[in-house]
This record gives structure tokens, C-alpha cells and sequence, in this order.
């Protein structure tokens, strides 16, 4: 019976790895802006929202079910607590 060499494959793969990893990889956004931006609001119109946030906070307030824990927190933080509603100042 004839003796059957073993062959040792080469790797392309691996010449491909050491050969790549010496080149600098250029990496392009993947996302380019082409559209400037736009402000929406004037200043003023941003502080007349934000005003508007907190006396809805204020007045109204927020419901926070099922979690005593931040209830406990945002008392003690000064926040006016009723049953699960919880108005800031």
C-alpha cells in the first residue's frame, strides 16, 4: 500500500489577516447630514415651554404607579406626595 502524504494547507484567509492589519483602515460615516440645521424656536419660545413644563409639574403633577420606592424618594426630596401623584415645586 502507498504511503499517503499529509498536505498542510496554507490559509488565504490567514495571509489576508497579517496583510490587512499593517494598512490603516479608512472607515467613511455612516450617515452624512446634507441638511443644515433649522432653529425651530427663539430663545424666548424655549423659556415660555419650559415655563409651561413646570407649572403643569406644579399644578397637575405626575402619577408614578407601582413604585413606592420613588415615591418615598421624591417626599423626601420636597415634592408633594398624594397617593401615587406627585406635584413638584
Amino acid at each position: 500500500m502507498p504511503e499517503v502524504k499529509e498536505r498542510k494547507r496554507t490559509s488565504r484567509r490567514r495571509g489576508r489577516k497579517t496583510e490587512g492589519a499593517t494598512k490603516p483602515v479608512e472607515r467613511i460615516p455612516f450617515i452624512t447630514r446634507k441638511i443644515r440645521t433649522y432653529d425651530i424656536l427663539s430663545e424666548e419660545g424655549l423659556c415660555l415651554i419650559e415655563e409651561n413644563a413646570d407649572t403643569i409639574l406644579k399644578e397637575t403633577g405626575m402619577e408614578f404607579r407601582g413604585d413606592s420606592e420613588i415615591l418615598q424618594i421624591l417626599k423626601q426630596a420636597g415634592a408633594e406626595v398624594t397617593g401615587e401623584r406627585v406635584r413638584f415645586e
